[in-house]
């Protein structure tokens, strides 16, 4: 198993875990939704702040199943690309491409991220109810967008090296968490 294949299992692993850590997260916050619905319509009583809790868990949770879906490949392909050169050049040509773009998505998604981080951490942003900061959550979901980047990196060079060797790249016999 050559270094970028070693590279691109270990991405795998510590996705998945990064995944049910996520699944974590949204099932916590639905079920604290769930108990504010109900205390809500039943005794009138919602709990404080529920609300601010959930939109924070939400921004970092959402961005925690990326990783691993890129890592599994879970993402789309731009086919007409390499059905213009044809073969097995062109479909990986088309891997490539389609890889590379999705790469540069989520590197401009991290930096976006991160500016608004940059803001939220400076002006000291708060939630309304629980002033809870807001920024170190936002640093985290930049963090998990660069792994999610990563990621997708050790996808575009297994997929060049499979390209280059002309062996088609290991397939992960793994359920995804989805």
């Amino acid at each position: 198993m050559s270094p970028i294949d070693r590279l691109q299992q270990a991405s795998v692993g510590l996705t998945r875990w990064v995944a049910l850590a996520a699944v974590g997260l949204i099932l916590a916050g639905s079920a604290l939704t769930v108990a504010d619905v109900v205390l809500r319509s039943s005794i009138r009583k919602p709990i404080f702040g529920a609300n601010d809790i959930v939109l924070l868990i939400l921004v970092v949770a959402v961005t925690a199943c990326f990783p691993h879906a890129l890592a599994m490949r879970e993402h789309m392909r731009i086919a007409a690309f390499g059905q213009a050169v044809g073969g097995r050049v062109g479909h990986w040509l088309c891997e490539i491409f389609s890889g590379v773009v999705v790469m540069l998505v989520f590197a401009g998604f991290t930096w976006q991220f991160a500016r608004r981080a940059v803001k939220l951490t400076a002006t000291l942003e708060e939630t309304p109810l629980l002033a809870l900061k807001i920024g170190p959550w936002w640093w985290a979901a930049a963090a998990l967008l660069g792994l999610a980047t990563l990621a997708q990196l050790f996808v575009v060079l297994v997929d060049v090296q499979s390209l280059a060797t002309g062996k088609a790249p290991r397939e992960d016999k793994e359920l995804s968490v989805q």
